[in-house]
């Protein structure tokens, strides 16, 4: 990797900064199906571990924007957050399907990769914001419902074990 040309180099930091910002669309994707199926589902703490994983399951299989639909249905959502989301949901599917079709000649120069370096950072940035805010609320709900950090803590160690398994 330390051998590549520095047009290489600048068009692997596009691909990296593109990865990033698709990372936080599904980040919020995801964070906004734990609201739906937990924090916003008043059956959501009576229901057995097993009901509990159906809700889940079932907001984990919706897309950003019928998610996004579904917690407006639930709650009356603030217009900062509702602008925010709105405001994910069209970079995510910009980002999924026109990003680079919409820039076809960019990244053929160092210039234009330049600028979709920048354009990309702006929006994973924001993203980032965006599912931060997501996640301050699903922590505020954790910590009112009595749930341990020891516990979350213990999950998050089973993912990592799990995921150095495959």
């Amino acid at each position: 990797m330390d051998c590549l040309d520095s047009n290489s180099k600048q068009k692997r930091e596009v691909f990296a900064r593109y990865g990033l910002a698709m990372h936080y669309a599904q980040c919020i994707e995801k964070s906004l199906a734990m609201l739906i199926s937990s924090v916003f589902n008043k059956d959501f703490m009576a229901s057995s571990p097993q009901e509990r994983n159906a809700f889940y399951n079932q907001a984990f299989s919706k897309t950003l924007g019928s998610l996004i639909k579904k917690l407006e249905k639930k709650i009356t959502t603030p217009p900062n957050l509702n602008h925010d989301l709105n405001y994910a949901l069209d970079k995510r599917n910009w980002l999924a399907h026109e990003y680079f079709y919409d820039r076809p000649g960019e990244i053929h120069t160092p210039e234009g990769r330049n600028k979709m370096i920048n354009e990309l950072s702006e929006i994973y940035e924001n993203l980032r914001k965006i599912d931060d805010r997501l996640e301050f609320i699903i922590d505020k709900w954790v910590k009112n419902v009595g749930i341990k950090d020891e516990l979350i803590e213990d999950m998050i160690k089973k993912l990592i074990e799990k995921s150095r398994k495959t």
